[in-house]
């Protein structure tokens, strides 16, 4: 099965598990971490958190990846950006995601470790998203690239 395959599958068969009921935090962290997974070829591994607050939930992403290029960790943003969106189980708040060169440890510590992503954020047209080595902002910054998470869930 290819990865958009994958991303679109997950997207699709959560939805329906959950019908009726909310997601758990636990739950949301497993489709998106394997959609996001299932992204992009030169991800290695992800790391999923989730938080709630008034306006709703937020999903922070860790994507783990061997060193690339500007263009490659562009092109790794962008995708797992579009998987956070299309595999969401209920429309988030918010998103941050930032990017960690090697294997992801086995106590992820989302303080250290990401790496630059300044050019490679104004290579994927989201600069002004980004501040100290993340990526973030509310979910109509995703829409507004991808399509509006009520379409992509339609």
């Amino acid at each position: 099965m290819n990865r958009l395959a994958a991303v679109i599958a997950a997207a699709i068969v959560v939805p329906i598990g959950l019908t009726g009921c909310a997601s758990t935090p636990d739950e949301t962290q497993s489709v998106v971490a394997a959609a996001v997974a299932a992204a992009d070829p030169d991800i290695t591994d992800v790391y999923v958190t989730t938080g709630s607050g008034v306006a709703g939930t937020s999903i922070r992403v860790r994507v783990y990846v061997q060193p690339l290029d500007t263009e490659g960790v562009a092109r790794v943003i962008d995708e797992s950006l579009k998987a956070i969106l299309v595999s969401a189980p209920e429309r988030p708040a918010s998103f941050s995601l930032d990017v960690a060169e090697g294997d992801k440890p086995s106590d992820v510590n989302l303080n250290v470790g990401a790496i630059d992503l300044e050019d490679a954020a104004r290579a994927a047209d989201l600069y002004e998203h980004y501040s100290d080595d993340t990526l973030s902002g509310p979910t109509d910054v995703l829409e507004d690239r991808f399509g509006t998470w009520a379409d992509l869930h339609g």
